[in-house]
Formats: structure tokens, sequence, C-alpha cells
């Protein structure tokens, strides 16, 4: 019997029209969606986003991914659901890993691959990644010219000072437990004016992140370096607050 094909593909960050056609196409093909969770028995936002594009009857696999300290565990883990996904792709079953944001930008999805047989046929499907979806909701470049992008994974050894300083441009991943220490930096320093982004990396849907955008824009209008910056800045912030009103009830 053929195996059947593995697909890894980016379902984006909540919004349902934000999905890739070739996604959707293939979304609606397979006979089996893995979803990935953190904690078992705890959800996939990923399942809310492309509900709509499944076929009636795709089984779905939900497995659980722990994020755990202890690194020989999470590999236990990643293996296990590996041999599990690669049943059913022995079966002739089609199989599609769906994962929030990009299936190549810090995706568990990436682990689960080193495991899967080199003769098992594999496609990954880019998605829109949650520092370009922000960019793009609050109208701001990631980069211009001839400027430099940096993507952090934040952790308790970054040194957020030097970062900011050595950088044009910079997207902080994974800051959720470091929020306020960053924003703390980003005060100290007085260059959100020369920092284009300062974005949660992890976030599942915009809408969950409003909260800590407001704060991020909140303060770029405070350490704006001149009237006419802060004026700008500020103005641009009253034009989104308004088009975020806008279709809410």
């Amino acid at each position: 019997m053929k195996k059947g094909k593995f697909y890894g593909i980016g379902v984006g960050v909540g919004d349902p029209e934000n999905i890739t056609v070739k996604a959707t196409k293939k979304l609606h093909e397979v006979d089996v969606i893995v979803l990935p969770e953190a904690k078992s028995g705890e959800g996939s936002t990923a399942f809310n986003i492309v509900k709509e594009y499944l076929k009636p009857g795709v089984e779905q696999m939900f497995l659980e991914f722990p994020m755990i300290k202890d690194v020989e565990a999470r590999k236990v883990f990643r293996k296990n659901n590996a041999d599990k996904i690669s049943e059913e792709l022995e079966k002739g079953k089609n199989v599609a890993f769906l994962t929030i944001g990009d299936p190549m930008t810090y995706s568990t999805y990436t682990y689960v691959l080193e495991h899967i047989a080199d003769d098992v046929e594999v496609e990954t499907i880019a998605g829109i990644t949650s520092f370009n979806s922000i960019a793009a909701r609050l109208n701001v470049p990631l980069m211009i010219g001839d400027e430099d992008l940096k993507v952090v994974s934040v952790n308790r050894k970054t040194d957020i000072y030097k970062e900011i300083e050595n950088n044009d441009n910079l997207v902080l991943m994974k800051i959720s437990r470091n929020f306020e220490k960053i924003k703390k930096m980003l005060e100290i320093k007085n260059g959100v004016t020369e920092m284009r982004n300062a974005f949660d990396g992890l976030i599942g849907g915009l809408d969950m992140a409003e909260e800590r955008i407001s704060e991020l824009e909140d303060m770029a209008i405070e350490t704006s370096k001149t009237e006419k910056q802060r004026e700008k800045r500020l103005e641009k912030k009253n034009r989104i607050e308004y088009t975020r009103t806008l279709g809410k009830p």
C-alpha cells in the first residue's frame, strides 16, 4: 500500500480569511488533521480557524505537546506523537499537521518532521506569521530600503537592551513571560521611534493581542523624541482605534 502524504499547514493567527488558497484546498482533501495541544483537553485554536474548510467526516487527531522544562521528556513526547502520525500515513491516509502562524517559524511541526520516514512525501504550506499580520494590521512596515530586521526568541538570557541598540527593526517572540521587562527596557532606551516593531510572536489571534498592542502604541507616543513625532503617532493611534471599533457590536 502506498503511504499517505504528510502536510504541514500554517493557518495564520486567527482570521480564517487569511489562510492561503492552497491551504484551503489541501484541508478539504486530507483524511486526518493533527491538532497539537499544549495540554490534553485544552482544545485547538487552529481547528476553530480552519473548520469551515474541512471536508465532512475528516478525522481529528489531538496530540499533546506539553511545555515542560525537561528537554528529554519533550523529545519523547515528540517522537511518540510522530509515531502516531506515521501509523496513519502507513494506512495510506493523507495527514495534515495544523500550526498557528507559519509551519517553519517556531513551530512544533518542525520537531515532528524530524521523525517522519524519508520515503513519506512531505509538503509544507506557508502561513502568515503573527508579526507579519500585526504589521499589516497597524500599517507599520517591518523594514524599508536598506534596513535590517532581526527576529529574537526572548528568554531569561536575552539582552533586550543590546538587541534594541544593535538592530534597525526588531521582532520579539515568546514574550509573554517577559512583557513587563521588555516594556521597561523600551522605556529606558527611549528609542521606540527608531524601533519599528516590538510584537508578541506567540499570539493565537490578533484580538487577543489588542491590549498589548495598545500598550506598545502608548509607549511609542510617550517616548517620541519630538513634538511633531508625538503628534503624528497620536494621530495614527487614534485612526487605528477608530478602525478597530468599526464592525464591532
